[in-house]
């Protein structure tokens, strides 16, 4: 096979892949106390500095998704309730931080997507192990991206 010219395919125009603006994930313990869906101090101070990040980000045309994750533990329907639930105080503290609610969209996985999995039944050595996800993840994306 031949291409001709043989420069042909550096002349083949490459779709423009935008970056996301911002990617970050929180530990959900550090967020929240185990089962709880309000923000700790800790979790609020985390949260403010957020809001503070995405105040320098030209936030037209983009959109903020943040999406809750649990761990296994407990009722696979109420873990993901948590899940939003605690993606919604997220949503209202950067709201009271004055990044507009228009922008923001909330998602609760449950335990669907484990980073970590760690056999047996609760106890605090299985809760600690399966801390990794419990987590917190904010992405802003182009509008158009479709994400």
């Amino acid at each position: 096979f031949y291409f001709m010219p043989a420069d042909c395919l550096s002349r083949i125009k490459m779709p423009v892949v935008s970056k996301t603006p911002l990617h970050e994930e929180v530990s959900g313990s550090s967020l929240f106390a185990f089962g709880s869906t309000n923000l700790s101090m800790e979790g609020i101070e985390q949260v403010t500095k957020l809001a503070e990040r995405l105040k320098t980000l030209p936030l037209e045309g983009k959109h903020v998704v943040i999406t809750g994750h649990t761990d296994r533990i407990g009722n696979p329907f109420k873990n993901q309730q948590l899940s939003m639930a605690r993606a919604e105080s997220v949503k209202s503290m950067l709201i009271q931080n004055g990044i507009p609610g228009s922008v923001i969209e909330t998602r609760g996985m449950g335990d669907t997507m484990p980073r970590v999995s760690c056999p047996g039944k609760t106890s605090p050595a299985v809760i600690d192990c399966l801390a990794p996800n419990r987590r917190m993840v904010l992405d802003v994306t182009d509008t158009n991206s479709g994400k």
